[in-house]
């Protein structure tokens, strides 16, 4: 039976991505080896909310957590070659190309900066993937010996007087063909790294409309294994301030627009 990650950290299923962050920051201070020295009972816990967090904190691996696939990563090609051996190989996921998530903000702009244009520091914080060990946890594994590496494995049912067999996810191995034989000091074992109070410089074009949204391209959280950076969407709110703040320069450009 695949374990409930949410209640492993003791959080509920639409919890916040902050709420899931500090669950595990508790139980990870609670639960760690260095507090907790020859107690087993605590290290499994500490692995336990380490795995958990290692799903959940990253939005990419929650979504398919929460939606979960036979199978993740591979063409129709992949998926022949592996079940019945007509060429091609399945592509390991954590091999796979992913995008970095995209970050959405919004900003209260005073009309005169949408009219004439303008340049806003923003400080932002997010979670991306952890830079030492690719997002993974750890820099070494071994393969995972019940799926064989393949990340899959075969669940047979019979109904009636028809068997069916099903591939689905490796529960040893979380469907990624293999296990950790560490864990990354950076990250702690969670495969994800905090960026505090980042400097986004943005520049609001002139005439920029009321309910606009800007995009950032590629300058939110890195990727994974080649692939961009995600975008950065920021929707612009105008302030409606007292007409009389105006010069008459700038109510003549207001009514133009």
């Amino acid at each position: 039976m695949e374990k409930n990650y949410y209640s492993i950290l003791g959080v509920s299923a639409q919890a916040t991505q902050e709420e899931i962050k500090k669950a595990y920051r508790k139980l990870a201070l609670q639960y760690h080896p260095d507090k907790n020295p020859d107690n087993k009972e605590a290290e499994e816990k500490f692995k336990e909310a380490s795995e958990a967090y290692e799903v959940l904190g990253n939005v990419n691996k929650r979504s398919s957590y929460d939606n979960p696939s036979p199978f993740t990563d591979g063409n129709l090609a992949d998926i022949f070659g592996f079940n019945f051996g007509f060429g091609g190989e399945m592509r390991p996921r954590y091999n796979a190309p992913r995008k970095g998530a995209d970050i959405r903000l919004a900003f209260d702009a005073p009309l005169s900066k949408l009219l004439f244009g303008s340049e806003e520091l923003f400080n932002i914080s997010y979670n991306e993937p952890c830079q030492a060990c690719n997002g993974q946890g750890a820099t070494e594994f071994e393969q995972c010996v019940s799926c064989n590496g393949s990340g899959m494995t075969f669940v047979t049912q019979n109904r009636g007087p028809i068997r069916t067999s099903s591939a689905v996810p490796c529960a040893h191995c979380q469907g990624l063909g293999r296990k950790k034989l560490n864990t990354c000091q950076n990250c702690s074992g969670t495969g994800m790294s905090n960026v505090d109070n980042k400097e986004l410089k943005v520049k609001i074009p002139p005439k920029t409309k009321d309910g606009a949204i800007l995009r950032l391209a590629e300058r939110g959280p890195c990727g994974l294994n080649g692939a961009p950076s995600g975008d950065i969407f920021i929707k612009i709110n105008m302030v409606y301030p007292d007409l009389s703040m105006f010069t008459e320069e700038e109510l003549n450009v207001l009514k133009k627009i």
